[in-house]
């Protein structure tokens, strides 16, 4: 797709920058377990998953017609998402959950689609790459979510103690998200388990991707930094 020349001084500083992303992934990772389940609780997660849009999005705005498609599936996820929050059918909860794992996707994909053309290895590469590995850990959790809305009990989330108190589609998601890091990262504790056949495959290809994408990504930073190593080398000569 063809790069956005008008965009505002703003975003053209930071389109293509990851450390805006990455600050404000690890501050929702960091501040959302810890907020409890005092009222109004749940609209301030909504907030922050919009936030993670948003910064999402000024990091794959050079690539405008995408950005923009993006921003229509993850603006109304958030909609649907305020309607099951706010009482509303099943059914829009449903809907929001699908949306928004089609936005996660999209956006993570464009991420590592730009890292893998990347020529040489900067600062910038490396937030990129951690960008995806922790968007990825949202993805699955999305896609957990999105299986127990339409089939409760497939994971054993009552075998949960959440010292926050934390209590319907707050404290589900929370435990998925907690769920997709342990299993991602396949450390598995084993205090949440994937319980119906849907479940347990999904688990399981999370582990096998989370490696799998640690070996290529390193792979693949390796590889630019020897042939930038190379290509220096041999202008000198």
């Amino acid at each position: 797709m063809a790069n956005d020349t008008a965009t505002s001084p703003f975003l053209g500083r930071l389109k293509g920058d990851y450390a805006f992303l990455l600050v404000t992934l690890l501050s929702v990772f960091a501040i959302i377990p810890f907020l409890g389940s005092r009222p109004g609780i749940r609209w301030l997660l909504i907030a922050a998953v919009t936030l993670v849009l948003l910064a999402s999005l000024v990091s794959i705005w050079e690539w405008r017609r995408l950005a923009i498609v993006t921003l229509a599936f993850g603006l109304i996820s958030q909609i649907l998402a305020s309607i099951s929050l706010g009482g509303g059918f099943r059914t829009a909860g449903t809907a929001g959950n699908a949306l928004q794992l089609v936005f996660l996707v999209m956006i993570t994909g464009s991420i590592f689609a730009g890292i893998m053309r990347s020529q040489r290895v900067t600062m910038n590469t490396v937030f990129g790459a951690v960008c995806v590995y922790l968007l990825m850990v949202i993805c699955w959790a999305s896609a957990f979510s999105l299986l127990e809305w339409v089939e409760p009990g497939s994971f054993s989330l009552e075998a949960w103690n959440d010292p926050s108190g934390a209590t319907g589609p707050r404290g589900t998601d929370l435990q998925l998200t907690y769920f997709s890091l342990i299993t991602l990262t396949t450390i598995g504790y084993g205090d949440i388990t994937p319980l119906s056949p849907p479940a347990r495959i999904l688990a399981g290809l999370e582990g096998l991707i989370g490696q799998l994408y640690l070996a290529i990504i390193i792979a693949r930073l390796v590889s630019m930094e020897i042939a930038a190593r190379m290509s220096r080398s041999s202008e000198r000569r």
